[in-house]
């Protein structure tokens, strides 16, 4: 049987292997406010985010006239001792500018409350029979991304493999690897995005506020395996392939008459872990100097035979057409990302580079 444990931070079966990040402390102080005569149209429908000297505040709408307003406050710097929930939550919204303004004539709808929002990660995210899903495995900063959708990538992958385990248990183990290093991928990369707000943040306002956790952020990311890609992030099949460099790829091939494409002399196929019909399993990947781990779909093409296809056609349309004759049947813009990032990985090359 397996478990996946997908409790938050509670983290029911995770606590053995949790790792607090002690660089800096977060308190998320909440509250409701009403406005019956309802927001206005520039606000009503969007989230609102606004940094301050020791802190950042963000609002999201519940409804026509009712809004969550949130502050993230570190105990160390922000006086909040001796004060209650709802005398914190005000102190730190006079802070801002923009937010604080959206409040005159609305009423707070129950009171505020508060909850640790201070990042964590787990020394190894699965072991047989358990799998840690979401932010019971790691907690990232809400500013480098939408948590919800890193949660539901780790639960698609973590269904994936415990089906694997079982309907194929030799291929346990390899499945628990798969699983362990991306989660623990993820979260260097999204410390790695948020560095780069934190610093844009700390130029603005010198405060330790900002400098630690840009600090904190770029050491806790270290030489980071993954890319500091939105894609990548939201796709555990994804490639390592950083989206600026797929973009001039594709660029040069939309300015070009013909291809001339040709495989790398350094291209070299070896055996990997990949996810196929939600499983996981061994398939060849195409792999060379610069991307040493390998790779083998991109939205569904599969690379290898497409590189095997390029050298024969000069044209696109022609090696789509061929592509779809021989492998489960792509759309055009698929297509083109996934010959864009071969040609991007320097899997191909072309022929008068």
């Amino acid at each position: 049987s397996w478990v996946l444990d997908a409790t938050g931070r509670h983290g029911f079966l995770a606590r053995d292997v949790r790792e607090a990040d002690r660089s800096t402390t977060t308190l998320a102080i909440t509250r409701r406010f009403e406005k019956p005569a309802g927001w206005d149209e520039i606000t009503a429908n969007h989230t609102l985010v606004e940094s301050y000297e020791d802190g950042w505040a963000w609002s999201v709408p519940l409804s026509d006239t009712l809004r969550c307003f949130t502050v993230m406050a570190d105990q160390r710097h922000a006086a909040l001792e001796g004060r209650d929930v709802n005398e914190m939550l005000r102190g730190e919204l006079a802070k801002t500018t923009h937010l604080a303004s959206m409040l005159d004539h609305v009423n707070a709808e129950g009171d505020s409350w508060a909850c640790s929002s201070s990042l964590y990660h787990a020394r190894r995210y699965s072991r047989p029979g358990l799998l840690l899903v979401g932010d019971a495995g790691s907690f990232i900063d809400p500013l480098s991304s939408y948590g919800v959708k890193k949660a539901l990538a780790s639960g698609w992958l973590a269904g994936i493999v415990a089906h694997t385990a079982l309907v194929d248990a030799p291929m346990t183990e390899v499945a628990l690897e798969f699983f362990d290093d991306r989660e623990r991928s993820v979260y260097q990369s999204y410390r790695h995005r948020s560095a780069e707000f934190f610093e844009e943040a700390a130029s603005a306002y010198g405060h330790p506020y900002w400098t630690t956790r840009a600090e904190a952020a770029r050491a806790a990311a270290g030489a980071i395996s993954a890319p500091d890609d939105e894609e990548w992030l939201e796709d555990p099949a994804g490639t390592h392939v950083p989206a600026d460099i797929v973009r001039a790829a594709h660029e040069r091939i939309r300015s070009i008459e013909s291809l001339d494409a040709l495989s790398n002399p350094d291209l070299r196929v070896i055996k990997r872990p990949a996810i196929r019909s939600q499983r996981i399993v061994m398939k060849r990947h195409l792999t060379n100097d610069a991307y040493r781990n390998g790779m083998r779909y991109v939205r569904g093409v599969d690379l290898l035979t497409l590189v095997e296809l390029a050298p024969q056609y000069a044209e696109v349309p022609n090696m789509w057409n061929a592509y779809n004759e021989r492998e489960a049947p792509v759309s055009l813009p698929d297509f083109l990302v996934g010959l864009s990032t071969a040609f991007a990985a320097g899997l191909l090359v072309h022929r008068d580079k």
